[in-house]
């Protein structure tokens, strides 16, 4: 009876220390927001395997550009997916994890083909369509630009299409799936405007696995991982 009750109380003592040894954050699931847009997909992916690494399970929901940044500010969600270094500038309760998910290059799309787009002064002259809440395009169109501010990539064609714009800009990735699926042939890219690296921000009510969730990136990004998923993304969908 007495080696029954030692033993009762050794397990006991294993449950109690192996329950206050786990560490609380980790047992939540985490929502991220972005767009729909496609490179939205693949940073995901990178996301949810350096989340896992750390044993943390995470979830993304999609919303407009512009309204994903007020629901990750705002701690409606736990921050976002993936956006343009220096947006914290604005959004204060956002913090930036230093290790680039991706890298999207921002196109110019035009029916009329004689169109040459050399850089951002050169949109100029023309109507431009673009993603309301895309910070990058909105910080490097010159002064006077006249704009449609759409919400989704396919509308950006339809405007294209139906001559509503002259130009549309967006990203090489989330173009090249839209023009697949919709099999548009009729709109062509006229210049390329920039490369843009793309960061996972957390909210700040979050900042507890800031130290273990870049930890994770940079070590993927240091195997080469983060590069190894965006590849075989392209080559399998």
């Amino acid at each position: 009876m007495i080696q029954l009750t030692k033993l009762l109380s050794l397990l006991c003592l294993i449950v109690f220390n192996c329950h206050i040894t786990v560490p609380p954050a980790l047992s939540k699931e985490y929502i991220f927001s972005s767009s729909e847009s496609k490179e939205f997909t693949i940073a995901f992916m990178v996301l949810s395997e350096a989340y896992h690494d750390i044993g943390i399970d995470i979830k993304r929901e999609t919303f407009t550009s512009a309204r994903a940044l007020i629901e990750s500010n705002n701690g409606r969600t736990d921050g976002e997916i993936g956006r343009v270094k220096g947006i914290d500038r604005a959004f204060k309760n956002l913090l930036r994890v230093p290790v680039p998910v991706l890298t999207v290059q921002f196109v110019a799309f035009s029916k009329d083909n004689t169109i040459q787009i050399k850089g951002w002064d050169w949109l100029l002259p023309y109507e431009i369509a673009y993603i309301r809440g895309v910070k990058c395009v909105e910080k490097n169109l010159p002064v006077g630009t006249r704009v449609n501010l759409l919400t989704r990539q396919d509308h950006l064609f339809m405007f294209l299409e139906k001559n509503r714009a002259d130009i549309a800009i967006t990203t090489l990735i989330s173009s090249y799936w839209v023009l697949k699926k919709k099999n548009i042939r009729s709109i062509h890219v006229v210049g390329e405007l920039k490369k843009v690296p793309l960061y996972h921000y957390l909210h700040k009510k979050n900042k507890s696995i800031f130290p273990q969730i870049r930890a994770s990136l940079e070590k993927m990004e240091k195997m080469g991982r983060i590069e190894q998923i965006r590849n075989n993304f392209f080559m399998t969908d």
